[in-house]
């Protein structure tokens, strides 16, 4: 049963290894969810354009944000649809393709 959700936060001020906060902002794309978290390279990695970044010093921007993503639908809409967009690269389709290359080029570069 698919449950509506507002929007996802995720604000970690380091860059944490492993995939909770980053397996967050995926799956929140595959949940048509429109996405606000800290400006920190690993949630520009994942997010791309499909979310909106604040600084994670900056409280009041940090709150307009929020705002903007839940109760303005043009900015909602155009983040669900660039997150709909952007899991499509993090399927397993996709990850299969990207291994399949890195083998290719691996078993080439020994073949040299």
């Amino acid at each position: 049963m698919a449950v509506p959700v507002g929007a996802l936060l995720i604000g970690p001020l380091i860059e944490l290894i492993g995939v909770i906060p980053t397996l967050g902002i995926v799956v929140a794309m595959g949940a048509a969810a429109p996405i606000v978290c800290y400006l920190v390279p690993v949630f520009r990695e994942i997010g791309g354009d499909a979310a909106s970044y604040v600084d994670p010093y900056a409280t009041d921007a940090l709150a307009r944000a929020i705002e903007e993503v839940i109760f303005t639908p043009p900015v909602r809409e155009t983040l669900i649809k660039r997150g709909r967009e952007r899991v499509r690269e993090f399927g397993w389709d996709a990850t299969a393709r990207r291994l399949l290359s890195l083998f290719d080029e691996v078993l080439s570069e020994r073949a040299d």
